[in-house]
């Protein structure tokens, strides 16, 4: 998490989430699925955003980490926002990893994030195909950003569960 291949990408992400976080309808807690690159692959983490601000953390139980975005509204511009990201470690100092900045229009489009949300469902329930909570969470996915696919998606669920209770006792 401190390599700069994992948290350059991972802050310019975040921080362009951040700023999309209104027109992506990011509320509440974020699942793995719905993060961006390179979030997903670094295991199972979770966030929540703001238009300023977004925290996500990894591990649980007895030790939390995870990374903290945050706005630096006094050196930031009505034409560039000014970001710092840090590692957080539960009982440490939160460690600066990186400052940068973006232009304060750059965002993440609707459709980047659900081609980008579809392809990490898909994934894990390549690698997890009888996971009901993966497939009920991308059918919430789609629900929300594209209700003509929700069918497939249904469908496909009974396909790859067909002996699951709920398509038995369903169709007797």
């Amino acid at each position: 998490m401190q390599q700069p291949e994992i948290y350059l990408p991972t802050a310019t992400n975040l921080a362009l989430y951040c700023q999309s976080s209104e027109d992506l309808h990011l509320t509440n807690m974020v699942g793995a699925s719905r993060l961006p690159p390179p979030l997903p692959s670094l295991g199972s983490p979770w966030a929540s955003f703001e238009t300023n601000f977004a925290h996500v953390e990894f591990g649980g139980g007895f030790y939390h980490y995870g990374y903290r975005v945050q706005l630096d509204e006094g050196q930031s511009t009505v034409m560039t926002n000014v970001w710092e990201l840090y590692l957080c470690r539960e009982g440490q100092t939160e460690k600066l990893l990186h400052r940068f900045a973006l232009a304060s229009g750059d965002r993440v489009s609707l459709a980047q994030f659900t081609i980008s949300s579809i392809a990490e469902y898909d994934q894990r329930l390549a690698k997890s195909p009888q996971e009901l909570d993966l497939y009920k969470a991308k059918v919430s996915l789609l629900l929300q950003y594209k209700p003509e696919d929700v069918r497939a998606a249904c469908i496909d669920a009974v396909k790859a569960m067909p002996d699951h209770w709920w398509r038995a006792s369903h169709w007797r």
